[in-house]
């Protein structure tokens, strides 16, 4: 997972880093089901939300922004928490089977806040 998030952060855009990682737990998918499965002490879903937190982050440095989210910085902090909270969850929910894997510009479009 780190070789998908992290170590991309600096060369692909945030759309293509959404794009690669839903390929990436494509791939992966038996493994990644498992993993999300897990709870209690050192789960995988804690980690993940901390990846989709750097994803957030370069989405909303990258791509221009709805100006109300950027403009006061305590709804700024709680923007980036919520958006990833609803990405890892969204993804979670896709590699489980239970929803369709969405266009990433809709994953865009509510990070940013711009339709």
């Amino acid at each position: 997972m780190k070789e998908q998030i992290t170590d991309n952060l600096d060369f692909i855009s945030g759309k293509r880093l959404v794009q690669e990682l839903f390929r990436y737990l494509e791939e992966e998918e038996t493994f990644y089901q498992k993993a999300f499965e897990i709870q209690g002490q050192n789960n995988f879903y804690t980690d993940f939300i901390d990846y989709c937190q750097l994803i957030v982050e370069k989405i909303l440095k990258e791509y221009p922004t709805h100006p109300s989210i950027v403009t006061d910085q305590t709804f700024l902090s709680f923007h980036k928490n919520y958006q990833a909270l609803a990405l890892a969850e969204t993804i979670k929910q896709v590699v489980q089977g239970q929803i369709p894997k969405p266009h990433p510009d809709y994953i865009l479009a509510e990070i940013t806040g711009l339709k």
